[in-house]
């Protein structure tokens, strides 16, 4: 894998257990805490660089490129990615739902874990 550079790492504690979760969207859900994003309504800022057992420090990143797991294998370079139900990077479809970040490799299975570049997040206009 190329090596690249990655944003700046912000703690937070994980509010709840984020052990499965290490490079999936999370968001911030109080002050000094973050939780999974499971919605494609979450604003999910931050993608999680560790894998902490709730109340335990979460390392994220929140700018710049990061890896994030996917949960599709329609992710090709370019692709406008939002959270999952899962807190996965899906392809931003949806009106009214937010694109978070944009895929800069392909995905070739659920589960692969790619570079992403963050953005916004902004809404997907409607049609």
């Amino acid at each position: 894998m190329a090596i690249m550079n990655q944003g700046e790492t912000v703690n937070f504690i994980a509010n709840g257990d984020l052990s499965a979760a290490q490079y999936t969207f999370v968001k911030q859900d109080a002050a000094t805490t973050v939780a999974a994003a499971t919605a494609a309504t979450d604003v999910g800022l931050y993608i999680l660089q560790n894998a902490p057992k709730s109340g335990v420090a979460a390392e994220v990143v929140g700018c710049n490129e990061s890896l994030l797991k996917v949960g599709s294998t329609a992710i090709t370079i370019g692709t406008k990615l939002m959270c999952s139900g899962s807190s996965l990077g899906t392809p931003a479809t949806g009106a009214g739902n937010l694109v978070t970040a944009i895929a800069r490799e392909a995905a070739n299975a659920v589960n692969d874990i790619i570079r992403v570049q963050f953005v916004g997040p902004y809404p997907i206009p409607s049609t």
